[in-house]
């Protein structure tokens, strides 16, 4: 089967959520022997192959869309990970020609940003999503809150997003709050440092290159290697984020995959589904200080609390959010849009 997947950034150099989820993706298909091409967007037009997650090809915007032009129908599936407009029109245009490859959606999250423009953008999406064969999201709570979605629960699926795992290994916590956030409108980096700056915790921040200040740590961007190794050895990590655009939360399943428990803000997305009702982590008001610290200060000196919510958070990961799971899902999926 020949499988195309179009994303924005390519996994093999940035992180970041989507990128991780446009390596599963890859994953499940290339240990299939399914030829899997990821076609991203690069000023510089380049081709490399991945043993284990196969080929990715990257133009710019213009040239990616002329491609797609000359080879969209040599493919049986393609994937769209979106908020993608500028790829989403074109494949429409396809589509009008076009009945083969079958076209599923990955849908991130709406468009929160942006004023009007964005708004219209939305509408647009909205739109043009009428034509594609399937939808697959991340969690029940992102389809009840997209403007999208909802118009599309009959073509939606759900599939809960894995990590691209690594061996775990037990360390000793080294008394530090991990926060993973690269720098975006709605990661919350600036309210972090706001309600932390004068906490008696340390907190390493990975993903961001702010200069360190107070208790705060930048770590900018670091190995995988390294990246496991600072979720391993934390006490836990925080999510800090202000905005629905944070539609799941990956680092969330990233550290509870390695026993550790999360500190998130209660958005009405898939972060309440990942961390349940303080099952698995605490989650605090949006953007509210008090909240916040009551949050860290109950993780930070209740050890007995702060361990079963670990269990729990561990054992949810093997249920419900590890890689057979997800494979499991997706090949149920793809069974009913084509043969396998």
């Amino acid at each position: 089967m020949q499988v195309l997947q179009v994303g924005k950034f390519n996994p093999l150099y940035h992180y970041g959520g989507v990128e991780t989820v446009v390596k599963t993706f890859s994953l499940y298909h290339q240990s299939r022997s399914h030829k899997i091409t990821t076609l991203v967007e690069d000023f510089k037009s380049t081709k490399v192959h991945d043993a284990e997650l196969g080929e990715f090809i990257s133009f710019s915007k213009l040239k990616r869309t002329f491609w797609l032009f000359r080879n969209f129908k040599t493919f049986d599936l393609v994937y769209l990970h979106l908020p993608n407009l500028f790829l989403l029109i074109p494949i429409n245009i396809l589509r009008l020609f076009f009945k083969r490859p079958r076209v599923v959606v990955i849908y991130h999250s709406d468009i929160y940003k942006h004023g009007f423009i964005g708004k219209f953008y939305q509408a647009l999406t909205t739109y043009l999503m009428k034509s594609v064969d399937h939808i697959i999201c991340s969690s029940q709570e992102l389809i009840e809150s997209s403007f999208t979605l909802r118009f599309f629960k009959h073509k939606t699926s759900v599939v809960a997003f894995t990590c691209f795992e690594s061996v775990k290994v037990k360390r000793e916590a080294s008394g530090y709050i991990l926060l993973l956030a690269r720098e975006s409108h709605y990661k919350g980096i600036d309210f972090a440092l706001k309600s932390l700056k004068k906490s008696a915790m340390k907190i390493k921040v990975l993903g961001s290159e702010r200069r360190n200040e107070e208790n705060f740590e930048f770590l900018g961007k670091v190995s995988d290697s390294e990246k496991w190794q600072l979720i391993q050895e934390c006490e836990f990590v925080l999510m800090s984020s202000t905005s629905r655009a944070e539609s799941y939360g990956l680092s969330i399943v990233e550290a509870f995959s390695q026993g550790k428990t999360v500190v998130a803000p209660s958005l009405g997305t898939g972060m309440n589904f990942l961390l349940g009702e303080n099952e698995r982590g605490v989650l605090f008001e949006p953007e509210c200080e008090d909240s916040l610290l009551s949050a860290i200060k109950k993780l930070s000196t209740d050890v007995s609390y702060r361990g079963k919510l670990q269990q729990n958070a561990f054992a949810f990961y093997n249920s419900e959010l590890s890689r057979e799971k997800f494979e499991k899902c997706l090949t149920n999926i793809l069974g009913k849009i084509l043969p396998l």
